[in-house]
């Protein structure tokens, strides 16, 4: 599947000193959720109070927890365990849905596979060990054979590993991004289905309109602006 923009046509969509598409920016990026709407229907056999991501302490006067961006790079860095990555699941998954309630139920379906966690887990561990390919995190969230959770779709496994790898990364180009339904409406995709190659090659492109930029613009900068993008013309 071609891309409808070439790596220029999105570079031209950085406007130098624009404070809106800056690394600051988008690291503060913060997403509210309620984590009474995972505690009423969590799973009775998982022990939700090692799931400190759904604590009640710290949360606002309305019940709800706010994370961003670099929270979530965070949690990242330490996830080490099967439990480590439940947390992480569930915070990555909340900071992608919001207050959505429905957003949630979909999350709470992914962890009716019992094995969830330890595949995530493994997944993370795959891209890791491939020095953080991103074809390699990709394929192994993708495919049953390696570590594919039902229900757990690219649009949020492409979350888990962003916000793994950023801070555990010592390069800049071929990081692991995020790939929504708005990143993909941008390049011209589908909502849905993107193949391990269509993945490698959105990173590629990022890298490329990164090239042609003066500033050294972060890969995820350039996501945001495709992200939002996509959602203005959705």
């Amino acid at each position: 599947m071609t891309v409808s923009l070439s790596a220029a046509e999105i570079a031209q969509m950085i406007a130098p000193g624009d404070v809106s598409s800056s690394e600051e920016m988008v690291h503060a990026q913060a997403i509210s959720f309620f984590p009474r709407h995972w505690r009423g229907r969590w799973p009775e056999r998982l022990e939700i109070d090692s799931v400190p991501i759904l604590s009640s302490d710290g949360l606002d006067g309305t019940g709800r927890r706010t994370v961003s961006r670099s929270d979530l790079f965070v949690l990242g860095r330490e996830v080490e365990t099967p439990i480590d990555a439940l947390n992480f699941f569930v915070a990555v998954h909340s900071w992608g849905v919001g207050t959505s309630a429905r957003g949630v139920i979909r999350g709470l379906r992914v962890l009716e596979d019992e094995d969830a966690s330890k595949k995530i887990l493994g997944a993370l561990e795959s891209l890791r060990e491939a020095d953080f390919d991103p074809r390699v995190g990709y394929s192994a969230f993708n495919n049953y054979d390696q570590s594919k959770v039902k229900y757990l779709g690219p649009a949020f496994f492409t979350k888990l590993l962003y916000f793994y790898s950023h801070d555990r990364l010592s390069r800049s180009t071929n990081a692991p991004l995020i790939l929504d339904q708005y990143v993909a409406a941008s390049l011209g995709w589908g909502p849905w289905g993107w193949s391990t190659p269509q993945y490698v090659d959105y990173i590629s492109l990022v890298d490329e309109a990164r090239s042609l930029l003066d500033s050294d613009v972060p890969g995820d900068v350039i996501e945001y602006v495709l992200f939002d993008h996509g959602r203005r013309n959705a």
